[in-house]
């Protein structure tokens, strides 16, 4: 279900169950800006979320978007089958929302069959003109007919309009002209949730604010939410003056950037000053521990556990373990560590 839902890889990754906890938080206590469209669909993903603590914050903060925004959204002829079935699991009860889903031509038939029992008679006419979905569903169009809700006449008109040749055929031919359009529409929901997204940061990547002093700037005037948000969406420039933010949730999401360097990552592993838990991550992946210097400047950083340093000394260069043999910066551990891996390498 969650390939399902329109959102951007970057944010897909964001919220995604391997991600810390407290970003995770951040997003469904909706402390992170998103736009309407983001926000149905993280909230979407995140109701799903292992976490009982993110499930219900996520819930609560779907359920705090205002009816005017979701109307909105619905407005988009391409708004995919899995967020409409959310809309009307969640805002059954708001008549404004449901009689803009009941128009919406992506609505699925067992969501529809649903909502029929509950609809009032003025609902029921506006689920009769949605044709599209009558079309491809002769279980719908038997259901609205059989519920009462229609006068006789129009219960007999819309057999008539739609039973000339067939529900099945009529469906088979409305489900030709969806391929066609859709083929036809030039932006997909996916690509509009790329382009929400990137819009989102574009302040922060114009060339104009690629200067340190500028980006910091900006930095100073933004809350955690908002630093939570660049620091997984923003330039690298924005990840760099993150990194040493005083709040960890902001400098677990600047490490857990999909968008992050390896030349990022060196730097971050050079700090000595690091919070241990961005180390300890670090340690966990194996492509980054594939780049030696990397791996040089973890085993002295004093952040990473010591057995881990220790193992990650076996796999230096002769000069660099001669160096840190010697060096008055590093803790004592290692550098005796390094002096007996050069004995035993005969280089002593």
């Amino acid at each position: 279900m969650n390939s399902d839902i329109p959102i951007s890889d970057v944010l897909k990754k964001s919220i995604a169950p391997s991600e810390p906890l407290d970003v995770r938080l951040a997003f469904a206590k909706g402390e992170v800006p998103l736009s309407n469209l983001e926000m149905l669909s993280v909230y979407s993903v995140l109701i799903m979320d292992p976490e009982e603590e993110v499930r219900s914050l996520a819930l609560k903060s779907l359920l705090a978007i205002s009816p005017a925004s979701i109307i909105k959204v619905l407005g988009i002829n391409s708004f995919p089958e899995v967020l409409l079935d959310t809309i009307a699991t969640y805002f059954k009860d708001n008549a404004s929302i449901i009689q803009q889903l009941l128009t919406h031509p992506n609505l699925s038939p067992t969501r529809a069959l649903e909502l029929i029992p509950h609809l009032t008679p003025i609902q029921a006419k506006i689920l009769a003109g949605n044709v599209r979905l009558l079309k491809r569903s002769a279980e719908v169009l038997a259901a609205l007919i059989d519920s009462g809700l229609l006068s006789e006449e129009e219960s007999i008109a819309l057999s008539k309009s739609l039973g000339s040749k067939g529900v099945e055929e009529r469906g088979a031919e409305a489900e030709r002209a969806e391929v066609v359009e859709e083929s036809a529409e030039k932006t997909s929901l996916d690509e509009i949730a790329r382009v929400a997204a990137a819009k989102t940061m574009e302040v922060i990547d114009d060339s104009p604010l690629n200067d340190s002093k500028n980006i910091y700037q900006l930095i100073q005037g933004l809350s955690v939410a908002e630093k939570i948000k660049l620091a997984t969406l923003g330039s690298a420039g924005a990840r760099k003056l993150l990194a040493k933010d005083t709040n960890r949730s902001v400098v677990s999401a600047v490490i857990h950037s999909p968008k992050i360097r390896e030349d990022e990552v060196l730097l971050i592993a050079q700090d000595r000053m690091m919070a241990e838990e961005v180390i300890s991550y670090i340690l966990t992946r194996k492509e980054w521990l594939k780049n030696y210097p990397i791996r040089l400047a973890l085993a002295q950083n004093p952040k990473t556990p010591m057995p881990r340093a220790i193992r990650l000394l076996e796999t230096l260069q002769e000069k660099d373990l001669r160096n840190l043999s010697k060096s008055r910066n590093v803790a004592s551990v290692i550098s005796t560590s390094a002096l007996r891996i050069l004995h035993r390498r005969g280089k002593n």
